[in-house]
């Protein structure tokens, strides 16, 4: 049994929009659709299990009425909700498929912190006890030109290239089976919602996308056709750096007139169930002994090698045809006139309901090509310090207390991944599950120049990769 803590809590606000259908009896039976029908906004969703299923639920509550979906995530489908919460918090409702028949019965209490109760199924009396506690949303909805990788449906790999300017967004994207791409165009909603209509090469409309950005890395949302009806199905992709693939990275001061340029090293090896991708710069044009130590720095972190031969089959049952999936690629964030900063993304699909992502940052010296470690510089007791950065930045921003926080942050110490200078400052920058729920995607936490002498201690080598101006 997975573990239901933290879900896809903005792929789910999306889902309010879905019909698909799938019952805990009906788990591995594969994806049936219905109609997709205009709901009222979600004020809530809650995430948890029915029995041993993992599940979560988005409902709306307007006085005693309360209406919505939820979903097994193992199927990719869901069951439509409607029914009533009395003053005093006792709950009741009904689940329906696609032909408005019930199929189970809720019953226990509601409130904004969390659902509990029973489920009942109708026909055999089999009862299961479910609970689901509420989870804390945010997004942003500005896409610098990125390239995506992911998945739309439980069976097709996709991926394209996306990017927005003021309201108007853009792109293509095209299926790994595909040898031509379907063009991408919309608009930003003002709820920041990304609402895309796809064309095919002639410019006819053939689908349509609902989505949002969670966090710096992952867009969540629906597809379906392009009158609103029929099939629903989820998508979810992660976002990578748009590289070229060769450049000039700037002139640093290692030397009379050097210049830093680059070519994008891209690998990829596909097995009959797992692919593995890694993308990263391999640089020229500095110190020959800086420049080896670096490409191999580059090539270490990048590397997804080997991955897939770690993956366990069992680990993909209930994955469809959906492959196992490696993606990693590495960018040059900023040259400073002594230091390189690195940002790494990896993203991996190995079985359940969705994939994971995180990154990384590296500090590297260009005079010795070494890598440095950060984390020495800090001072001691930063940790409460950057637990208040985390709260004020991530936490209250969405309503939360600092209790609801505390849970997350209370052992948050810093580490040497998370620390990305920036010339101005730096950001923290946490990974999925590291200070809060999966919903909250890849958190980031800045400090300004101002600032960052609170956390470090100042010194020619802080001072050179935070304050350079």
């Amino acid at each position: 049994m997975r573990s239901s803590v933290s879900p896809l809590v903005f792929f789910l606000v999306l889902l309010v929009l879905v019909a698909c259908t799938t019952s805990p009896k009906d788990a591995g039976r594969g994806i049936a659709s219905v109609e997709s029908a205009p709901l009222p906004s979600v004020p809530y969703v809650f995430a948890g299990q029915v029995g041993k299923y993992p599940a979560t639920f988005a409902v709306t509550r307007t006085g005693e009425k309360i209406e919505g979906f939820y979903f097994y995530r193992e199927n990719v489908g869901s069951l439509r909700l409607d029914g009533f919460v009395r003053d005093d918090g006792q709950l009741t409702m009904q689940e329906r498929d696609e032909k408005g028949k019930v199929t189970g019965y809720f019953k226990g209490t509601f409130s904004a912190d969390e659902i509990v109760g029973q489920w009942t199924n109708p026909r055999s009396r089999d009862v299961l006890f479910f609970q689901a506690t509420n989870q804390l949303m945010q997004a942003s909805a500005h896409l610098d030109p990125m390239n995506f990788r992911g998945s739309l449906g439980a069976r097709l790999r996709i991926s394209g290239q996306i990017a927005s300017k003021g309201e108007l967004v853009s792109g293509k994207y095209r299926y790994s089976t595909s040898t031509s791409d379907l063009k991408l165009a919309g608009r930003v909603r003002e709820d920041g919602r990304l609402e895309l209509t796809e064309f095919d090469h002639r410019g006819v409309a053939t689908g349509r996308w609902l989505a949002l950005r969670a966090g710096q890395s992952r867009l969540f949302g629906i597809w379906n056709r392009p009158d609103g009806q029929g099939p629903v199905h989820p998508f979810e992709v992660y976002l990578e750096a748009n590289l070229p693939m060769e450049g000039e990275l700037g002139r640093p001061s290692t030397g009379p007139g050097s210049t830093m340029a680059f070519k994008l090293i891209d690998h990829q090896k596909t097995y009959p169930t797992c692919e593995e991708t890694w993308k990263y710069p391999e640089i020229e044009g500095i110190d020959s002994s800086v420049t080896k130590r670096l490409n191999a720095s580059f090539e270490k972190t990048a590397s997804v090698e080997g991955e897939c031969a770690k993956l366990e089959q069992e680990d993909l049952e209930g994955a469809g045809n959906l492959k196992g999936s490696f993606d990693s690629i590495l960018d040059i964030r900023l040259i400073l006139p002594h230091h390189l900063i690195a940002a790494h993304r990896v993203w991996a699909y190995t079985g359940g309901a969705h994939g994971s992502g995180g990154g990384a940052c590296t500090v590297h010296d260009l005079r010795t090509g070494d890598e440095i470690d950060l984390t020495q510089y800090l001072k001691p007791g930063h940790e409460r310090l950057l637990r208040d950065f985390i709260y004020k930045q991530v936490w209250h921003g969405v309503g939360a207390s600092r209790a609801e926080a505390n849970v997350w942050t209370q052992k948050t110490v810093a580490t040497k991944d998370q620390i990305c200078p920036n010339g101005r400052g730096l950001t923290f920058e946490f990974s999925a599950y590291e200070v809060g729920p999966y919903a909250m995607g890849t958190p980031v936490v800045s400090v300004s120049s101002r600032e960052w002498r609170s956390f470090f201690v100042d010194n020619e080598t802080t001072r050179a990769v935070f304050a350079t101006p």
